[in-house]
């Protein structure tokens, strides 16, 4: 299963941005796609209050040696709050 990255983020006047990049590939790698939205949120950071990107990891639970797929949910706001929450799928 491949969860395709996506990001959003609450503007300076509190509504709801959906953000995305495009460089000419359909189905770009999840790592480019995940370096393309930082980029773009770095770039425009005076726009946003806070940001969220949210994609998939792949980990290995240390209990079973069993390789699991997980969401990321990476989350950042103006008073530096960083949050990294994975859930299980």
């Amino acid at each position: 299963m491949n969860f395709f990255p996506l990001g959003t983020a609450i503007k300076t006047d509190d509504s709801i941005a959906q953000v995305g990049t495009y460089e000419g590939d359909e189905r770009p790698e999840s790592k480019i796609l995940i370096e393309d939205l930082k980029k773009v949120f770095r770039a425009k950071k005076e726009e946003f209050k806070a940001i969220a990107i949210f994609y998939d990891v792949s980990v290995v639970d240390p209990n079973t040696n069993e390789r699991q797929t997980l969401l990321q949910f990476l989350l950042k706001q103006k008073s530096k709050v960083h949050l990294h929450i994975l859930l299980s799928l």
